[in-house]
C-alpha cells in the first residue's frame, strides 16, 4: 500500500542556479534547478517565484543540461524537504518543454 504524497505541477521557465547545480546525498547524486513560475499576489501584483527542484534520474538530468535557460517546462513532481537543511523542493519526476 503506498502512502499519499503532495504531487505538484508546475508551469514556467527554467532557470539554472549559481553555483553548485550538482550534489549529493544517501539518495544519491542530483542536478539542483529552480522553475520561474509567473503570478499573481491576492492584490493583483505579479509575483516571480523561483520554486528549487532537484531532479536525481540521470535521464532528467541529461534533457536539463540540453535545455536553456529561460526554455519553458512543464514540471511534475513531489513537494520533499531535505533531511540536512530542511530546504524544501520539488523532486522532478517527469519533464516536458513547452
Amino acid at each position: 500500500m503506498t502512502q499519499p504524497i503532495n504531487v505538484v505541477q508546475l508551469e514556467g521557465t527554467l532557470h539554472f542556479l549559481k553555483g553548485e547545480q550538482v550534489g549529493e546525498n544517501r539518495c544519491g547524486r542530483y542536478f539542483r534547478f529552480s522553475v520561474r513560475h509567473e503570478s499573481k499576489d491576492y492584490r493583483g501584483n505579479e509575483r516571480h517565484d523561483y520554486i528549487l527542484a532537484r531532479a536525481y534520474d540521470p535521464e532528467l538530468q541529461d534533457r536539463l543540461r540540453q535545455c536553456g535557460e529561460g526554455d519553458r517546462i512543464l514540471l511534475e513532481g513531489s513537494v520533499r524537504s531535505s533531511v540536512g537543511s530542511g530546504e524544501m523542493y520539488v523532486l522532478a519526476e517527469k519533464l516536458e518543454l513547452s
